[in-house]
């Protein structure tokens, strides 16, 4: 029997997810909300900085919406900056991630035990084959793509859902930065409807908890375990 065009495009569906999540979906940029906010740690003293709004008694990680023609990892840092008034910067790590290794980084020297890249076969999706993952339940298909062999930038995680003030639907870039946690943090950094937010540096290991947002404890959950996977005793 001949399928149906329907029958045809219907995507596969891997066991536990919904079919519904493997279709398309546009929205236009009014529909869109683009932020970028970071996990800032200092890993000397082991402590995670968090912003703390007396007014309403809100624990959350800075963050904010980027400029028209800024770079999300620059509206992080800068938002971040804003709110804590602390100078910050970026944190690299070696987090797993499927943005796209450069040359450079394929024509370093990896660990054997660690890398496998598929050569072996012909064609341009060979091409694009690269992993080192070993955790359990990451099968060969599912890891194509994916790397965590290089200290590199990228975001480590992604905060979506829908505004309830403008309904628009927010995507927040979570990156990984570092600071110096006795330095006094500048007063004059913040924008007039940030000036009640209050700056506090709590305990690595506590921090997740101190959030009233489960998303920005698991985006803290996610910045220590890539650090531990970095080499960091946190």
């Amino acid at each position: 029997m001949p399928l149906s065009a329907k029958q045809f495009h219907k995507p596969k569906t891997p066991s536990g997810f919904r079919s519904g999540e493997f279709i398309p979906r546009f929205t236009p940029s009014q529909g869109a909300l683009i932020c970028g906010g970071c996990v800032v740690i200092d890993p000397t003293l082991r402590k995670v900085a968090l912003i703390h709004d007396p007014s309403t008694g809100i624990n959350q990680l800075p963050k904010g919406r980027k400029n028209i023609g800024e770079d999300v990892h620059a509206a992080a840092l800068r938002e971040t900056r804003e709110e804590t008034g602390l100078h910050v910067i970026p944190l690299p790590l070696k987090g797993l991630t499927r943005a796209t290794p450069t040359a450079q980084m394929l024509g370093e020297p990896v660990n054997a035990e660690t890398f496998a890249a598929g050569s072996a076969g012909e064609g341009e999706d060979d091409q694009d084959v690269w992993e080192d993952v070993d955790e359990e339940g990451t099968n060969a298909e599912r890891a194509r793509g994916l790397t965590g062999w290089a200290h590199h930038c990228e975001p480590i995680g992604i905060t979506t859902y829908r505004c309830e003030m403008t309904l628009a639907f927010k995507m927040i870039f979570w990156y990984a930065a570092q600071a110096d946690s006795l330095e006094d943090p500048r007063q004059d950094a913040k924008e007039r409807w940030e000036q009640q937010y209050e700056l506090k540096w709590v305990s690595a290991r506590e921090a997740s908890t101190q959030m009233t947002f489960k998303a920005d404890g698991q985006a803290i959950e996610k910045a220590l375990a890539d650090m531990r996977r970095s080499g960091y005793e946190i």
